[in-house]
């Protein structure tokens, strides 16, 4: 099972339970503050899912991380059960798919637009948001990204949807064409 899939079962589980407790938002920051934590302090992560340590003290560690970092219960059973089943790899993974739900519940949804050379035309990025909003019926957050090999064109990400209009991905098609027909 992919990392992806598995931060998405235990974000939907957390967020179901950020639901019941109305604390999306609280419960989306603490995600956060430890992610936070976890790029301020590399080892973290690694030190938690050390087997090696006796699961009594990585606990330890963890109720001192809540009480520091001023975590909701539920966050700080979450990295337990996380340590528990030894999933905290796919902490950054759930962080993400939690921030998508929290969106999605807002109506909100974020569009990657990425072209060959920056973006620049704030007329383009509209009718990008423009034309998203009315597909999906939810309020546009635009990100865009430079990847020069796309040679052209632009592709967009939404959630899971990849819309790829870029020069390379047309030559791709034209070849594949090209290898069916012989």
């Amino acid at each position: 099972m992919s990392i992806a899939v598995l931060g998405r079962r235990y974000a939907k589980a957390f967020f179901e339970v950020a639901v019941a407790r109305n604390a999306v938002g609280p419960m989306q920051e603490d995600l956060l503050k430890v992610q936070d934590a976890a790029a301020q302090v590399p080892d973290l992560l690694a030190t938690l899912s050390n087997e090696e340590s006796v699961l009594k003290n990585r606990h330890a560690v963890v109720d001192d991380l809540a009480k520091y970092l001023q975590l909701q219960d539920a966050t700080k059973n979450l990295l337990k059960v996380l340590i528990d089943r030894r999933r905290l790899f796919c902490f950054d993974a759930l962080v993400r798919a939690y921030q998508a739900l929290a969106a999605d519940a807002a109506g909100l949804v974020t569009a990657f637009v990425t072209t060959a050379s920056p973006l620049i035309d704030a007329q383009i990025l509209g009718e990008v948001e423009r034309v998203i909003g009315q597909r999906k019926h939810k309020q546009v957050k635009v990100v865009a990204d430079v990847n020069a090999k796309l040679m052209g064109g632009v592709m967009i990400r939404v959630g899971d949807e990849i819309f790829d209009g870029s020069i390379a991905a047309e030559l791709r098609r034209v070849r594949e064409h090209l290898l069916r027909a012989e």
